[in-house]
């Protein structure tokens, strides 16, 4: 059975003769989410969430995650692996490797953005994911001498700025503590679990708001 989620579209209207406004009642729009695809990178890709997070909504899981990618790389590959599959929903998981490589954050920005921008032609409705941290001890917590977790605060802060502007519920994964494996980067099954949890949630935020 697909899950009906019921979007609050608020519609304000103008009342004609004395000039007077009006305000409509909210409009309940259900929306049937059929597929849900999670657009990402290894944290996706090899990761339970996706499946765990579809199956609460009664709905397909279309794994849109690659390994190693950063969101140059996704928004490269949008239009084919996202778009074309005509999903109801998009789950947008980007930033951890933007971090790990130096991404240069306006590169980041303008690229996120693209994504976005993509998706949002496509009437896509969207969440958004912050990454999780790095484990300070693990043996890819750091590149090239880097702090990744510094690198990390200008991607999270840039999605959630995406965010603001344009009216995107985020699932804040950053904001929780995330178990990881031994490589101080990818989560555990737990962690993986953790992530179903915050990115059901936020749906259903989404849903009873029409942040998306």
């Amino acid at each position: 059975m697909y899950a009906v989620l019921v979007l609050m579209l608020f519609v304000v209207g103008c009342g004609g003769g004395s000039g007077s406004g009006s305000v409509k009642s909210p409009t309940p729009k259900p929306l049937v989410i059929k597929n849900i695809a999670f657009l990402g990178d290894s944290i996706t890709q090899l990761g339970t969430y996706p499946t765990v997070v579809a199956a609460t909504f009664g709905a397909t899981a279309i794994n849109a995650g690659i390994a190693g990618q950063t969101t140059s790389a996704m928004l490269a590959r949008v239009d084919t692996d996202v778009i074309a599959q005509h999903p109801d929903l998009c789950v947008l998981f980007a930033g951890t490797n933007d971090a790990y490589f130096g991404t240069p954050i306006a590169q980041f920005q303008a690229d996120y953005d693209a994504v976005l921008s993509k998706l949002k032609s496509a009437k896509i409705p969207v969440v958004v994911v912050t990454p999780p941290h790095f484990v300070a001890t693990g043996p890819n917590s750091a590149f090239d001498g880097r702090d990744l977790n510094t690198s990390l605060v200008p991607v999270v802060a840039a999605i959630r700025a995406e965010a603001t502007a344009r009216n995107l519920t985020v699932a804040e994964v950053n904001n929780a503590v995330i178990p990881l494996n031994t490589d101080g980067e990818h989560p555990t099954a737990e962690g993986q679990a953790t992530i179903a949890v915050i990115v059901t949630a936020a749906i259903r935020s989404a849903s009873s708001t029409g942040r998306y």
